[in-house]
């Protein structure tokens, strides 16, 4: 157990782990969703109908909140450009109704001053839109973040393992995921104190961005496991690797003179898992047989496509620290 963590503060959220594929989906919302085909042309439908109506029919009327669905459905989506187009065009249609009806003009100062107001409305609208959105995305970022160590947390680490298992399975290409557990970690934790055992995790949260940020996914997935997905990543690559992150960590510890090892298990799927509870089970089982061998080790383990018949590999062990 750990001593009460703190809070990831907004500020604190660029910070935060993506790493390679898996960052897709967050930078991706960082700019705009995407508007479906009936949900656009809906759009566009209504927009052109107000238009028409606020130019032929309704000339004398102003109609500025007709158009707010429209500037509400791309502002919040990130269109903010679109929305401000019909912005503009909300200000300005019914001065074109009037001038092309038997209406008299208002005078320029009366017109601009309508113009302007109605513009400026819609602008507070863009910036309330704004700052909902991205109160929304710091929200759901927060929930997915792990506030100590700023890695994704298991619910981030579920929603990635899901996507990249639907992405392996398309470019049937394999995926790899480790368990990393820290060994007597309970222990340290009661010798030393909360405050430096979370150093320590913050310490192997560090050194495992540092060695895989590049090929994979890191994550607490809770207390002091990590769990890693291994994107497009062979046996080899794995072994190859997660060997290096193995002997970073332990390095690390020698240097803040920790007596703390690392028990870890990898598994490599060329046969990808029904699902990404199998996925992560197995990778589990794999490190608890290390721990219940004697800890300080890494196995590596092999789930072979139908059309092979390769044994797992052989464990790769390093000696008890």
């Amino acid at each position: 157990m750990t001593a009460q963590e703190p809070e990831l503060s907004p500020s604190q959220i660029s910070d935060t782990q993506p790493s390679s594929r898996f960052a897709t989906d967050d930078q991706q919302d960082n700019l705009h969703q995407p508007i479906g085909p009936v949900v656009f042309a809906l759009l566009s439908s209504f927009t052109t109908l107000v238009i028409s109506l606020d130019v032929f029919v309704f000339q004398d009327v102003p109609l500025p909140l007709l158009y707010l669905p429209a500037v509400y459905v791309l502002a919040a989506r990130g269109y903010r450009l679109g929305a401000l187009a019909i912005s503009v065009v909300a200000s300005s249609t019914w001065l074109l109704g009037l001038e092309l009806s038997e209406s008299p003009l208002p005078d320029l100062y009366t017109g601009g001053s309508i113009a302007i107001t109605v513009f400026i409305f819609f602008v507070l609208i863009l910036v309330l839109l704004g700052k909902l959105r991205q109160a929304k995305r710091t929200q759901n970022q927060l929930a997915r973040t792990d506030a100590l160590t700023s890695l994704g947390n298991s619910a981030s680490f579920m929603e990635s393992a899901k996507t990249e298992l639907k992405l392996s399975r398309k470019s049937s290409t394999p995926l790899s995921m480790a368990f990393v557990d820290c060994d007597n970690f309970k222990q340290f934790n009661d010798n030393h104190g909360h405050l430096t055992g979370n150093e320590l995790l913050k310490s192997v949260a560090q050194v495992l961005t540092q060695n895989l940020e590049s090929c994979g996914y890191i994550s607490r997935f809770g207390g002091d496991e990590f769990a890693i997905l291994l994107n497009n990543t062979d046996e080899r690559m794995a072994q190859t690797t997660m060997n290096a992150a193995h002997a970073a960590l332990n390095q690390k510890m020698l240097e803040k003179e920790w007596p703390v090892t690392f028990s870890a298990g990898v598994v490599t799927f060329l046969q990808l898992p029904k699902s990404v509870d199998d996925l992560i089970r197995t990778a589990d089982d794999l490190m608890y047989a290390v721990k219940k061998s004697g800890k300080n080790a890494i196995q590596f383990q092999s789930v072979p496509s139908p059309s092979q018949t390769e044994e797992p590999s052989q464990d790769a062990s390093l000696d008890n620290a």
